[in-house]
């Protein structure tokens, strides 16, 4: 097994984990809209703390896909260690985002959280595959 294997498996793993927390963050964002009566394909005027928490919930979840992306490019490129601290801040960026709809007080489907925590899963795999390189 070549030392290219586990840095491949750890970049594919990485992108699927960062693709998986944003469509889970744009998705509860979207399900949000959808519970206060609203479409994405309109104009509408939410709450304040509506307008809020779906901002949040957007730039926590595509922040952590961003440096999930990152990181998934550093790994390939064979910064390794920068790469796993850019997976472990997307990380700690989609748990935030997991917290986001508790703390605001919103119900939504649990399949969101799921979704996010999996991404992370997958984004501390691919690390661990890219660290076994070192």
């Amino acid at each position: 097994m070549s030392k290219e294997t586990p840095l491949r498996r750890g970049y594919w793993l990485t992108v699927f984990g960062g693709l998986l927390i944003a469509s889970s963050s744009l998705f509860e964002a979207a399900y949000i809209l959808h519970l206060s009566g609203y479409s994405l394909l309109q104009e509408f005027r939410l709450l304040l703390h509506e307008r809020i928490f779906v901002s949040l919930c957007l730039f926590l979840g595509l922040t952590a896909a961003a440096l999930a992306f990152a990181g998934a490019y550093f790994q390939l490129k064979g910064f390794v260690r920068l790469g796993g601290f850019s997976g472990v801040c997307a990380s700690v960026f989609a748990l935030f985002n997991v917290m986001v709809p508790f703390v605001y007080g919103f119900e939504v489907n649990q399949i969101f959280a799921i979704g996010t925590v999996l991404g992370v899963c997958l984004i501390a795999v691919g690390a661990e595959f890219a660290g076994s390189v070192l």
